[in-house]
């Protein structure tokens, strides 16, 4: 091998190094890129999830109020309106058992009257 030949060599070799090196830098700085976009979300996706906790600690708190509110104030109201419903619906059966019972006692009557007229007639 001549020198020629030699430094032809020695440079190609020098240009593929720094082509490679060129690429790795490259690679590398977008690797960087990356890894720097995905943090990013992820500290996003973070602070979003952490507003999101807080958010629900307040719909928690609006809600064991609101279940406060609905025991005091509406089920007085719906208690009040179930025991009307209950003393109609009482008060339905106690005037059929009255009834039922005083149409027995006209059939007792009835069938009484209808009996003595029966025996006077039959003297």
């Amino acid at each position: 091998m001549n020198e020629d030949s030699v430094a032809r060599a020695l440079g190609d070799l020098q240009g593929t190094v720094r082509s490679m090196s060129e690429q790795w830098r490259r690679q590398d700085d977008n690797a960087n890129t990356g890894r720097r976009a995905v943090s990013e979300k992820l500290e996003d996706l973070s602070n979003k999830m952490v507003a999101m906790s807080h958010n629900l600690d307040g719909v928690t708190q609006d809600v064991a109020e609101l279940k406060n509110d609905i025991k005091t104030d509406i089920m007085p109201t719906v208690d009040a309106f179930r025991m009307a419903a209950a003393k109609q619906l009482g008060a339905m059966w106690a005037g059929k058992i009255f009834w039922s019972f005083m149409i027995g006692i006209a059939g007792a009557i009835g069938f009484a009257v209808h009996e003595m007229v029966q025996y006077f007639a039959k003297r």
